[in-house]
């Protein structure tokens, strides 16, 4: 892993960003081994995973991009993921956070450039709203004991939506979409006066739609989800021994490897074919090669490059 991942990774890295990108992250948690084999119910940080994919034109398909990992997402780590490659996305979507879009406003538009657009993900949006709704307009939808829906009328049969619920469906589509979305959770709050936690959302935060909605393309991507596909994945892979990494180089040599394999490049006799050129041209020693060099990513004891 130390010697020929980076090898195998570096014949298919992109160097440059496509036309569009999506960022997300997740946190991989771990938790301690008790003596009789089984795990604490309490948990603690192993490590954040941050992921991007990427569409090289409109109407592709997407690939997972770029990945890294740091011991807690923050901004630093996504100024380092989005200035390591050339150029400027056209389109920039993410979960709005500020860690992001500070990252992004300090690294793009690249020199000669122009300014990327930058949008939030609609589903997070939408998010957002229902949890500024009141239980009586956006109800929860499960029992947290069971699959049972909720609420349900007198005859056992679950209830119609609330009419801003069923709005915020296409809410975000076409402006006028929004522009009455926005007058009905006004109405509301007006008739019935509450709604006041969506009211000061709206307050907040409608320009900013407004303006975001009116630029939408159906092509997208307009949300984090075909990243959330690549990040579910890479969870699915790492999350039940997450606790077991602690040497930042080595895990992001892993996880690239897994990005090779989920964009369909993971071929044994290709990758035969990488070492083995890589090799022959350094007479079989080249620097990371040589037994000299070899666990040349260890970290010192006691220090961990991904938990400092």
């Amino acid at each position: 892993m130390d010697v020929f991942a980076p090898v195998i990774w570096e014949e298919y890295a992109p160097t440059s960003w496509p036309e569009r990108i999506v960022c997300d992250s997740t946190d991989l948690k771990t938790s301690r081994l008790l003596s009789d084999g089984s795990r604490s119910k309490r948990t603690h940080q192993a490590f954040s995973l941050m992921v991007v994919a990427g569409w090289e034109k409109p109407g592709a398909s997407p690939k997972a991009w770029w990945a890294d990992v740091c011991g807690q997402e923050n901004e630093s780590a996504w100024n380092t993921i989005l200035s390591n490659l050339d150029g400027t996305p056209q389109l920039i979507v993410s979960d709005g956070s500020k860690r992001i879009t500070n990252a992004i406003k300090a690294t793009f538009p690249k020199p000669g450039d122009p300014d990327p657009e930058v949008r939030r993900c609609e589903w997070h949006l939408a998010k957002n709203i229902r949890d500024s709704l009141p239980d009586n307009v956006a109800p929860p939808r499960r029992s947290p004991h069971t699959d049972e829906v909720f609420p349900r009328d007198e005859d056992g049969n679950p209830e119609p939506p609330h009419p801003i619920i069923t709005a915020l469906k296409s809410a975000f589509d076409t402006a006028s979409n929004w522009n009455d979305f926005e007058k009905l959770v006004r109405y509301e709050a007006e008739i019935t006066g509450g709604l006041k936690g969506a009211v000061r959302w709206m307050d907040l935060n409608s320009a900013m739609v407004a303006k975001q909605v009116e630029t939408r393309r159906h092509a997208g991507p307009n949300s984090v989800g075909p990243v959330e596909t690549y990040i579910k994945e890479l969870v699915r892979r790492l999350e039940y021994r997450a606790g077991n990494f602690g040497n930042r180089q080595r895990t992001l040599s892993l996880i690239r490897l897994m990005l090779l394999d989920i964009n369909g490049h993971a071929d044994e006799r290709e990758w035969a074919d990488i070492i083995r050129r890589y090799l022959l041209a350094a007479n079989g020693h080249k620097d990371a090669g040589h037994a000299d060099h070899q666990r040349q990513h260890d970290d010192p004891l006691g220090f961990r490059s991904i938990r400092r």
